[in-house]
Order: C-alpha cells, then structure tokens, then sequence
C-alpha cells in the first residue's frame, strides 16, 4: 500500500487496503493521513467506500474515546504538573 501511494498510485492502494484489511481499520486511517483528503482523486466507487468506513470509525467514537482514556492517564501520571 506505502509503495503504491510513493508512486502515485493512490487509487490504487484505497483499493489494496479495502481489500485485503476489509476488518482492519488501520491501514485504511494510516493512508488516509499520508494522502490527506483525496476523494476527488479516486474512483467514486472507492471513495464511497472510504467515506463509508471513516463514517463508521467516526460514529463508534473510538477518537474520542481514545483521546479521553490519554487525558486521563495524563493526569494520573501528573505528567502536566511539572508543565507550569
């Protein structure tokens, strides 16, 4: 998938990563912060399908989830004491 996108490849390797991570949302998000926003540059079919799982990421609130669960180790670390 990194070596398709290198060449140029980015439809290409939407299509690789939908097909063989179909359950695996992290190649999928890994590519999508290499390539940023590229949904004017694939097939429709594909970004249809992007759009879909990143809908679906989005919706089961793993960021959020994710982004609380670091805060509050954060602070059970004091981590941000010693920031002041």
């Amino acid at each position: 998938m990194t070596e398709l996108y290198k060449k140029g490849e980015v439809n290409a390797a939407y299509k690789l990563v939908l097909k063989e991570s179909p359950k695996d949302d992290f190649p999928l998000l890994r590519l999508a912060l290499m390539s940023g926003p590229v949904v004017r540059n694939i097939d429709e079919d594909v970004a249809h399908q992007v759009l879909q799982k990143v809908n679906a990421i989005n919706r089961a609130g793993v960021f959020e989830k994710t982004e609380i669960e670091w805060i509050d180790d954060i602070k059970r670390a004091r981590m941000l004491d010693h920031c002041n």
